[in-house]
């Protein structure tokens, strides 16, 4: 076969030693002789380097010095060429394989039958459920646990202690933590006077309750007080407070009856003027009677604005030669008054 030589020399020419250019020393530079370090000594055997001869070209082998030493000859062969072989590490120390272990192999250990547990388990619970029921029993007995002592507390004017104590005593007997705290509660509520009730317990033999009394400011009728709060409530009648108000109107009007008192009392009050009893009749008409014994006609409208204009013409009134025995002023009328005189006083 007949090889033409290359326009590019592919491979270096190397002179004779001690000329210009000197040949490299591949020994020396060549990767693979100065990285075989001790790592590859401890743990993967030595490999050797292969050479591989240059692709075969007429004028490849040319310029070589001719020696006869075949190790300058190898030595001087272009480090090109050269290639270490494939490395296969062998482990001094590789794992060995080993069969996977069968646990379903070993044998059992515990051949108890099955039923046993269960019973054992049965029993544990039917235990504790007697003990649970026996703890029960023992805390429901009021000899466990008594209540010793109902500590009352409150701001009292009608409402004595011992009207309290007396209510509760039959709710108060099945001990501290069986009290039947809302009995107690709704037992103190019948006492008249008593607006709202508070129980509770204090550890470990103790109730506390606490009491309001109501806050009366009128007469409802003829047989029950009005509360600030606009609740009714029934007392005995020897209990109402004097100098009550009056306050008289059709079932379930107390509160507008109440509010409409109120409105009027601060209307009055620049004339000293005080409201002994209001009253709201059927047709919705209002009527008032004052301490100065005048009774006031105001309507079914407008009753606001026809007691403004009495506040305005009372000082005239006052002033008329008969002004001390004015008994009825009629104010229903849209632009004036009618004024009913009565017996003047001496």
């Amino acid at each position: 076969m007949h090889h033409t030589k290359p326009d590019v020399d592919l491979y270096p020419k190397f002179s004779a030693p001690g000329s210009d250019h000197e040949r490299p020393d591949v020994r020396a530079t060549h990767p693979a002789s100065t990285q075989r370090s001790a790592a590859y000594d401890h743990d993967i055997e030595h490999v050797p380097i292969e050479f591989i001869p240059p692709p075969s070209a007429p004028n490849a082998w040319s310029n070589i010095l001719d020696h006869d030493d075949s190790s300058s000859r190898v030595a001087s062969t272009p480090y090109t060429a050269l290639r270490p072989a494939p490395l296969t590490p062998k482990l001094r120390n590789a794992p060995v394989s080993r069969p996977p272990l069968n646990i379903n192999s070993a044998p059992r250990i515990d051949q108890r039958p099955r039923w046993l547990g269960t019973i054992l388990v049965s029993a544990l619970c039917l235990a504790v459920a007697a003990a649970a029921g026996w703890g029960v029993m023992e805390l429901r007995d009021p000899a466990t646990l008594p209540l010793k002592s109902v500590r009352i507390e409150g701001a009292f004017t009608h409402v004595t202690t011992e009207n309290l104590q007396q209510a509760m005593a039959g709710a108060a007997g099945d001990g501290f933590l069986y009290a039947d705290v809302d009995a107690l509660r709704q037992a103190a509520l019948q006492v008249p006077w008593v607006r709202s009730v508070s129980v509770r317990r204090v550890w470990p033999d103790t109730l506390h309750v606490s009491v309001t009394e109501h806050l009366a400011v009128a007469r409802w009728g003829d047989q029950a007080l009005l509360s600030n709060e606009g609740k009714l409530f029934s007392p005995q009648p020897a209990s109402y407070p004097a100098d009550l108000p009056e306050l008289h109107g059709p079932a379930g009007t107390q509160v507008t009856v109440l509010a409409h008192y109120r409105d009027m009392s601060k209307a009055i009050a620049p004339l000293k003027l005080h409201i002994q009893r209001l009253d709201l009749d059927a047709r919705r008409a209002w009527r008032l009677s004052l301490d100065t014994g005048i009774e006031l006609l105001l309507g079914r409208t407008d009753s606001n604005t026809h007691l403004q204009r009495f506040v305005r013409v009372y000082p005239s009134l006052l002033a008329a030669p008969a002004g001390n025995g004015i008994e009825r002023v009629d104010m229903r009328y849209g632009n004036g008054l009618a004024v009913r005189w009565g017996k003047i006083p001496s």
